[in-house]
Order: C-alpha cells, then sequence, then structure tokens
C-alpha cells in the first residue's frame, strides 16, 4: 500500500493488512517488523501511509491518525495534531506525510468542517502549522471524510485534485491557482491522477473515451501541459 526508500538499498513496504516490512538489499529480501498499535490501526481504517527520511526516523498516517518512529518502525509513537483552519477543526482524515529533507515536510488533512489544510513541519515534527487548501469537501454517504489528492513535487510546489477541481501552489500554500482540465467524458469522478512537477509543467490521467454506443467506457488518456493547463496534450502509452 505504501513504500519509502531511503537508499537505493533500504527501503519499508507497508501492506493494507498492516504489516510492514523493511529491506537492506533492495527488494530481494524483506523482514517482517513486529506489529504495533500504529501498523494494526492501518488495517482498521484500509489506509496507511509512511514516508522515512533515513534508516531510523520515519512517519507513518493511518488516515485517522500520525505516528513517528526514530528506531526504523520497530515502535511507533502517537503525534497529536492541535485543530487548526478558520474555525479552528480538528482533523478526521489525514492523508500521505512527504518530507523533503531530515526537517521539512508536510501532511494534508481534511477537517471536520469540511475544509482541506495541508500541515507543515520544518523541526522534523516536533511541530506542525497548517495552509488552507483550496477545497472544501464534503461527507460521502458512508460517513467518511475524504480528503482531495494530494501531490507535492517540492518543498513549494503542491497540486490538490478533486473530481474537475485542479489546483497548484508554488508558494508553500500561500497562494493557489486553478488549473483548467480539458473536457472529460467521464462524468464520476474522472481525475484518476494529477501532478505538476513545477507550476507550468504537470500531467493528468483521466477517464476521457466515450463507448461506441455513448456508453461510459472510462478509458484512460494521459495528458500533459508545460503552460499550467492553458493546453493539453495526449501522451501516447504502450499498448499494455
Amino acid at each position: 500500500m505504501s513504500f519509502s526508500f531511503v537508499s537505493a538499498t533500504r527501503g519499508w513496504a507497508l501492506g493494507s493488512n498492516g504489516n510492514l516490512y523493511e529491506t537492506a538489499d533492495g527488494g530481494t529480501r524483506w523482514t517482517l517488523q513486529p506489529t504495533t498499535g500504529a501498523t494494526a490501526a492501518t488495517a482498521r481504517t484500509t489506509f496507511g501511509a509512511i514516508d522515512f527520511v533515513d534508516a531510523s526516523r520515519g512517519w507513518l498516517s493511518t488516515g485517522r491518525e500520525l505516528y513517528e518512529t526514530s528506531d526504523g518502525g520497530r515502535s511507533w509513537s502517537r503525534v497529536e495534531l492541535s485543530p487548526v483552519g478558520r474555525s479552528k477543526s480538528s482533523p478526521v482524515r489525514l492523508g500521505s506525510p512527504s518530507f523533503f529533507s531530515s526537517e521539512s515536510g508536510i501532511l494534508p488533512a481534511t477537517l471536520s468542517d469540511g475544509g482541506a489544510v495541508v500541515f507543515i513541519t520544518s523541526d522534523a515534527g516536533r511541530s506542525w502549522s497548517d495552509r488552507n487548501a483550496p477545497i472544501a469537501m464534503g461527507e460521502r454517504s458512508r460517513g467518511w471524510w475524504t480528503i482531495p489528492s494530494f501531490y507535492a513535487s517540492s518543498p513549494t510546489v503542491w497540486t490538490i485534485s478533486a473530481d474537475t477541481q485542479l489546483f497548484v501552489t508554488g508558494t508553500a500554500g500561500r497562494t493557489w491557482s486553478r488549473i483548467t482540465p480539458p473536457a472529460l467524458y467521464g462524468k464520476s469522478d474522472p481525475v484518476w491522477g494529477f501532478a505538476m512537477l513545477t507550476t507550468s509543467i504537470g500531467w493528468l490521467d483521466a477517464a476521457a473515451t466515450p463507448c461506441g454506443d455513448g456508453g461510459e467506457c472510462a478509458v484512460p488518456v494521459l495528458l500533459s501541459t508545460t503552460d499550467a493547463g492553458r493546453t493539453w496534450k495526449a501522451i501516447r502509452q504502450p499498448a499494455a
């Protein structure tokens, strides 16, 4: 479900059943880590994401809680996140942590009031501040709050998408620009993947091809832009 490598040989893999594996030879052999409260929680919430910065330190999001380790994942401590946002709302759904150095990292979250924020740390997770995201999410029918699709290509360039709403920031969330998606055929969650390398250059994976009889086949198309979404170009994909 989630991979994190700190070198060509050292890495971790987190499974949807909560199992955490470690490799020291580039994935040829894997060692199962002891089950902890943090890893067991990923099996209960069916979500888990890890990010390590070196052989000892890493972070794990279970979707509801954030944990950190200082011993390579053998034990985890819960990180308390304070209520944030305009209404000082508590986070109810956490995304994947992303660290760019041993000190600098980010964590997207959906709040109980439906808003979305991005938590930021510059002191290795000892403290977290927040940036408001430009998308407010609703509550799904089963009562689960969902987080917008989030991708960070650098400490300052992030992208957020929800259905056909696409945004990019080059100022670490202080200001956002809306990206205009191409005309898409898909009517339900047509944007499957969205990432900007810079505020101008990026890619979009979407359901865009209709069936011959007018039905919706959701055939994927991969598109690229070099002008912040003003124009898009289809990328030819392998036949497989």
